[in-house]
């Protein structure tokens, strides 16, 4: 009886080790939290420097991109995960319809992370922000100016 056990349970961890899923989500999980980590230290050099002239933002700046690009790809072959799944249920028994539920939901979450520090990379907010550090640069828009221009488009990225 003891043997039948073991061997079901070598069974059962080879298939484990053999789920996609299991494999890319820790690297999901790896990529996306340095992502936001990255992401904190962004928005603190948004907020307190000088964009144009700041080589501490330019750092944060070129650090957040890249952690972007590096958590897009983990999330992209993660994401292929489930088709696979599905398309194979035999191979795959051990998963229960709850789990994967919560892989996809992991999935889905990840995916949101990622599109929020994008989209916060774009917002009328950041781009008043850099337009308005690059002006002053150039002799342009005072601090002052910049949160009057941002009007109610101010966010918790930028305290005036």
């Amino acid at each position: 009886m003891s043997q039948l056990n073991e061997s079901l349970m070598e069974s059962q961890n080879s298939q484990r080790i053999s789920d996609p899923y299991i494999l890319s989500k820790k690297d999901v999980e790896t990529k996306v939290k340095k992502m936001m980590v990255a992401f904190e230290n962004w928005e603190v050099h948004m907020r307190t420097t000088n964009t144009a002239t700041d080589a501490g933002f330019q750092k944060a700046d070129k650090k957040l991109n890249k952690r972007i690009r590096t958590a897009e790809k983990a999330y992209s072959i993660l994401s292929q995960t489930l088709p696979l799944i599905k398309k194979n249920p035999a191979k795959f028994s051990h998963i229960t319809p709850q789990e994967l539920q919560e892989r996809e939901n992991f999935i889905n979450s990840a995916a949101r992370d990622i599109q929020t520090v994008k989209d916060a990379l774009k917002s009328p907010g950041t781009l008043a922000k850099l337009e308005a550090d690059r002006k002053d640069t150039l002799g342009g828009a005072s601090k002052v100016k910049v949160c009057l221009m941002l009007g109610n488009v101010v966010s918790d990225l930028f305290l005036c």
